[in-house]
């Protein structure tokens, strides 16, 4: 074993699989699941299965040894954690990328729904990764805050809960700091009303307030951000 990763949740290992002589994520609770947890997990997972997308990190099956609870995931090799720092437009190819993978999964009725900077993840090409789809993981403290309202209170998750989390994204992206309800956008670099008016939708208290359709939020930001104002090279097609 090898660690990989540790927050105040998980610790995360490299470990070798001896049934399939394939390296695996491993994910080790820091402490014991409830029963109900357990079953969350377990019907995410399995719910998961059928989403294949190339740049959607996944997850095979939850253990229990020794009393220890475990998830196991797919390794990527060379990935890093993504940095929220520099500047927009630097990031856009990052934020395209996330917003083609949620866009992926939107289109088949599956939300992220737990979407925080600890599921993004990039390779030595740019390329980014989103990891724990769908995975109600435990989460305290500012974690917890980072997740949409309708999710705090335990409710079905779907695709507003994605676009408020990806307003969280952005809006430190674009600040260099976390959001915190009735906070404004203030950055170095001006921010255009457009894009601050669709960021503090995107983290409207309800859903039915936040934009409806990523391809509204990516088009907004392409006309800002993206190859043609900016000479930001577009990402490759995921």
């Amino acid at each position: 074993f090898n660690p990989m990763f540790n927050d105040h949740d998980l610790a995360t290992w490299l470990a070798m699989d001896l049934d399939s002589h394939e390296r695996v994520c491993l994910k080790v609770f820091a402490r014991p699941l409830s029963t109900e947890q357990r079953l969350s997990l377990t019907t995410a997972i399995d719910g998961q299965r059928g989403l294949i997308h190339p740049h959607i990190v996944r997850t095979s099956r939850l253990l229990q040894v020794e009393g220890q609870d475990l998830l196991v995931g797919q390794y990527v090799k060379g990935t890093k954690s993504l940095s929220l720092t520099g500047s927009f437009g630097d990031q856009w190819r990052h934020i395209e990328q996330l917003i083609d993978i949620l866009e992926y999964a939107h289109k088949l009725d599956t939300a992220h729904g737990y979407l925080q900077a600890r599921n993004l993840f990039e390779d030595e090409h740019r390329q980014l990764y989103l990891s724990d789809f769908s995975l109600p993981l435990p989460v305290s403290g500012a974690l917890l805050a980072t997740l949409s309202p309708q999710v705090r209170a335990g409710q079905t998750v779907d695709a507003s809960d994605d676009i408020y989390s990806l307003g969280q994204i952005l809006f430190t992206f674009i600040t260099g700091h976390a959001w915190s309800p009735g906070q404004a956008i203030e950055a170095s670099v001006p921010v255009v009303d457009e894009v601050h008016q669709l960021i503090m939708a995107m983290l409207a208290e309800s859903a039915f307030d936040r934009p409806r359709h990523l391809s509204t939020i990516r088009d907004v930001l392409n006309t800002h951000y993206g190859q043609a104002g900016h000479g930001v090279t577009k990402p490759d097609t995921l």
